[in-house]
């Protein structure tokens, strides 16, 4: 394993263009499916450092509520940046759409991670509204945990980074540390 060298801007920005040829570049209009919300993780020190941007959407082709982890950075537990995990969040989904008509069936919750989340919405309520509409009262819920945005990034085998300054990140964004 090699030991990360300090990022650069010219560094950073390759990977963001090499993932943009490549159509991994996190796209919220990604015509494949509805947006529903998205986060973005700034982790790093002098040395490391990573980014992953989650893209939280329904997709019909897939037919669930999926959680899209881009990753970027010079830790990562892959060789390349570009798509991480894909997430499915609702367990149920041949309960809510037995049809397969990308509509809500009107009866019973959204299990979403085991848990049962009351909907507010009518029979043949689309989908995605359905799942827009459970964020935010339960958007820690929807969204990657520590452990999965973790996942693929390398443990510190060196010394533990410090935090991102805050200085420049978004309001709305957080930095920690990997």
């Amino acid at each position: 394993m090699t030991t990360p060298t300090a990022p650069t801007t010219a560094s950073i920005l390759e990977q963001f263009d090499l993932c943009a040829d490549a159509a991994e570049f996190p796209d919220p209009q990604n015509g494949y499916y509805y947006p529903v919300d998205t986060r973005i993780h700034l982790f790093g020190d002098g040395t490391r450092w990573a980014m992953v941007a989650e893209l939280l959407g329904y997709n019909p082709r897939v037919g669930n509520l999926t959680d899209v982890l881009h990753c970027f950075g010079n830790c990562l537990t892959r060789d390349k940046p570009g798509f991480g995990n894909f997430l499915d969040r609702v367990d149920n989904m041949d309960d809510i759409d037995p049809d397969g008509d990308e509509a809500y069936a009107g009866e019973g919750p959204v299990v979403v991670r085991g848990r049962p989340l009351t909907v507010d919405a009518d029979a043949g309520t689309p989908l995605e509204d359905v799942f827009r509409s459970l964020v935010p009262p339960h958007r820690e819920l929807l969204l990657a945990d520590t452990a999965e945005v973790r996942r693929p990034l390398r443990p510190a085998g060196a010394a533990e980074p410090g935090p991102v300054e805050p200085a420049g990140i978004p309001r709305g964004h957080h930095a920690e540390r990997p």
